[in-house]
């Protein structure tokens, strides 16, 4: 039934986007059902959050646009809170810096996507980023937790409720916790485990309820913390490479360069400008109607020359 849910709430994200007119490649789930610390009941309902990805039109390509928004959605049939959107050129970026937020997308069962090959080809670059950019990774889990624990007295909007019930937001303390099990698993070379089991998921439900007093959470927080900082510390004399990194962006290149070409209705090959050679009123009526908003003073005939530039610009860029 879970499953079932969180697919229809991921379901949801795909329309809503698709509705706004983004190319989407990916939805996938980010949260608490990923750790298995989701909980269903009369006083505590765990939300779907997502993250989609999405890959850039013509005119964002032409003008250098990078979304990157935040949508509330509040959907009680499905459960799906909010919706974070993404351009597609961003997730190198992203992975690179190995931020578990990030991670987690390329680790967890619950994605959306028509490009699963593409998807799972991503995927591939996990163990690769998590070994060659371990130090990376240890300092992004404790920075995380470092802002968990600043988020945990602090009364936001969102969590004024919490914070007059128990003085604190429980959910926070649970989080910083979590990740030092996620932490210590990969330190220990069990890799990457999401999933939180057995004593710990019932110890992590009863913190995330709210089972500790103000003054046990902040001693626990203090505790949990240090423990992040020594397993950091471990890792200082790691160096992190690039070598996956430039693969990765290589990929990503492609998906987009792949994406262009579709819209732009031809088919080319590696760099060459054959796939141009068109007259222009062959190209699809958005590409005519926004190369004419961006270059009034060219006659009809000479735009494919514009696009040939631009393309060829984008190129030597990448290649770079």
């Amino acid at each position: 039934m879970k499953k079932e849910k969180v697919y229809q709430a991921l379901q949801k994200a795909n329309n809503l986007l698709k509705e706004k007119g983004y190319n989407v490649f990916a939805v996938i789930l980010q949260g608490s059902q990923n750790y298995g610390l989701d909980i269903y009941s009369e006083d505590y309902t765990s939300d779907v959050d997502c993250k989609a990805f999405v890959f850039p039109s013509f005119e964002d390509v032409y003008s250098g646009n990078k979304v990157s928004k935040v949508y509330k959605v509040g959907c009680k049939e499905t459960g799906l809170e909010q919706v974070e959107v993404k351009d597609i050129r961003l997730f190198s970026e992203l992975l690179s810096k190995v931020n578990p937020s990030y991670i987690e997308l390329l680790a967890t069962d619950y994605v959306l996507t028509p490009y699963k090959e593409e998807f799972n080809k991503l995927k591939s670059f996990l163990p690769k980023l998590l070994e060659t950019r371990g130090m990376l990774f240890a300092n992004s889990v404790y920075g995380m937790a470092m802002e968990k624990e600043k988020a945990l007295c602090h009364p936001y909007p969102a969590t004024l409720d919490k914070i007059e019930k128990f003085g604190y937001d429980p959910k926070q303390l649970h989080h910083i916790i979590r990740l030092y099990y996620l932490l210590d698993g990969f330190h220990k070379g069990e890799g990457l485990n999401l999933m939180v089991e057995g004593e710990r998921k019932e110890y992590l439900i009863s913190v995330k309820r709210g089972s500790y007093t103000l003054a046990a959470a902040l001693e626990t927080s203090k505790v949990y913390t240090m423990l992040l900082r020594q397993l950091k510390e471990s890792y200082v004399n790691s160096v992190p490479t690039s070598e996956v990194v430039r693969e990765l962006d290589e990929f990503i290149r492609s998906l987009v360069m792949g994406s262009i070409q579709r819209q732009l209705g031809f088919a080319a090959e590696g760099s060459s400008m054959q796939g141009y050679k068109a007259p222009f009123l062959s190209l699809p009526p958005a590409v005519r109607q926004f190369v004419k908003e961006q270059h009034p003073e060219i006659e009809a005939k000479h735009m494919v020359e514009v696009l040939e530039v631009k393309r060829y610009e984008l190129i030597n860029f990448w290649e770079k």
